[in-house]
């Protein structure tokens, strides 16, 4: 996966120039979540200045079986990477339409940052109920 996002060009292209003038780009964890029988991948890019010792969250790498897409926040990035596919009824539960669809990727972004935060902090057993969450919501939508 890692190939596949570092020979993607419009993510190559912008890593390089963020790597320019004083700025470090920090790649943080891919995190791997497994759903239904397909795998998610999501990668955290961090943009820190020279001139700032805390780095910013600058974009959310999305990738699946098929497709690598960058955007500025997790929600922007499944929905570009499901397209369509986010806010299709699943079953039992109306999770149809664009409120649903808006709910399911406000619950998952709650998610990934509870997780992104005990990872931080090294507990990885809040860190695992955190993508268990995550995943449930993911298979929803």
């Amino acid at each position: 996966i890692e190939s596949r996002i570092d020979q993607d060009p419009e993510i190559k292209k912008d890593l390089a120039l963020w790597n320019q003038q004083g700025s470090s780009v920090i790649r943080g964890n891919l995190l791997v979540i497994p759903i239904d029988d397909s795998i998610l991948y999501v990668e955290p890019l961090y943009l820190q200045s020279s001139k700032s010792p805390f780095p910013e969250l600058r974009r959310v790498i999305v990738a699946d079986s098929s497709s690598v897409v960058m955007e500025e926040d997790l929600e922007s990035a499944l929905y570009t990477l499901s397209g369509s596919r986010v806010g299709s009824s699943t079953g039992g539960q109306d999770d149809s339409g664009p409120a649903s669809a808006a709910r399911l990727t406000q619950e998952a972004k709650a998610a990934m940052r509870a997780a992104q935060g005990a990872a931080a902090r090294q507990d990885w057993a809040e860190f695992g109920r955190q993508m268990d969450r995550l995943q449930n919501i993911l298979n929803r939508m």
